[in-house]
């Protein structure tokens, strides 16, 4: 089981992400944050596989939350999420968006487990 921690201060993304993620039975979505200082009460609590962590949270910047993370938990792996482009895209949801959707998802589910448990899933 890849133990998660999403940290996005928008949580309707949040809830997307959790449930994408979760479709996989491997992955369990732990714990949710909305900030930078809420990512780093969660990994003085609790151990996680990896967080999912936003470029662009208000507050403290991803940089000084990932500086910090690197300080506590040096080995923990941190893959750092952009929406950079779905904020400049303004197609439609048709099918072709649908099929890149369900490819986000299991490119995503790919790259976490691959980088966490160090093999290639097919």
């Amino acid at each position: 089981m890849i133990k998660l921690l999403i940290a996005d201060d928008h949580a309707i993304f949040r809830e997307g992400l959790k449930h994408i993620l979760e479709e996989h039975p491997d992955i369990l979505v732990a714990d949710e944050a909305g900030n930078g200082q809420e990512v780093l009460d969660y990994i003085w609590k609790n151990e996680y596989d990896m967080i999912l962590l936003d470029i662009g949270m208000p507050g403290m910047s991803a940089l000084e939350v990932l500086k910090q993370v690197k300080n506590e938990r040096p080995r923990l792996p941190v893959l750092v999420l952009s929406n950079l482009l779905a904020k400049t895209s303004s197609r439609p949801l048709n099918r072709e968006r649908k099929r890149e959707i369900f490819s986000f998802s299991e490119e995503l589910f790919v790259t976490v487990c691959s980088y966490v448990v160090g093999v290639m899933v097919d």
